[in-house]
């Protein structure tokens, strides 16, 4: 491959159409384009249209890499309200809530002592995230952060945020 690659560099280095300034060779990426610009020039309109095309593919693609909400999570920090209306992070209780979310949409809670397991779904469109315990009670939280370090979920009364936890990854 590398022996390909430096001969096609070398092939192009004598390509006048690709100076600039004193210097012959840009990149390897910028050759390849060119030579399939040039190789589709030479075709036709309808060869350039296809070069368009392709390019506009290969630049425009994005993959949507969303983070997974499963995996090992620790409560750090609660985002909580204090006697005078305000609200503050702070550190999580004596137990922190350590919270497990499978790919098979099963979780479990632990704080000390267990503190729930069931099902839970999340959809990533609407960041809603809910937990049905192994009672049949239903909670519906909403996922403000999610990366590949970090949860944030609130709990929302009225549409109003009434805490937060924050957790980490383990």
């Amino acid at each position: 491959m590398q022996r390909a690659l430096c001969w096609w560099i070398l092939k192009r280095r004598n390509n006048p159409g690709l100076r600039i300034g004193k210097l012959n060779v840009v990149s390897p990426c910028i050759f390849m384009i060119w030579d399939l610009f040039l190789y589709f020039k030479s075709r036709s309109m309808k060869g350039l249209l296809s070069f368009a095309f392709i390019s506009v593919l290969f630049l425009s693609c994005k993959k949507d890499n969303q983070p997974a909400i499963t995996g090992l999570w620790k409560e750090v920090s609660v985002y909580t309200r204090d006697n005078a209306g305000e609200f503050h992070w702070s550190g999580p209780s004596r137990f922190p809530t350590h919270l497990t979310l499978t790919e098979d949409g099963k979780y479990a809670a632990f704080n000390d002592v267990p503190a729930g397991h069931g099902s839970y779904q999340y959809d990533h469109s609407t960041r809603q995230l809910s937990f049905v315990n192994s009672n049949g009670s239903i909670t519906n939280l909403t996922v403000s952060v999610l990366d590949d370090s970090y949860l944030i979920t609130d709990y929302l009364v009225n549409g109003i945020v009434e805490y937060r936890q924050k957790f980490i990854r383990n």
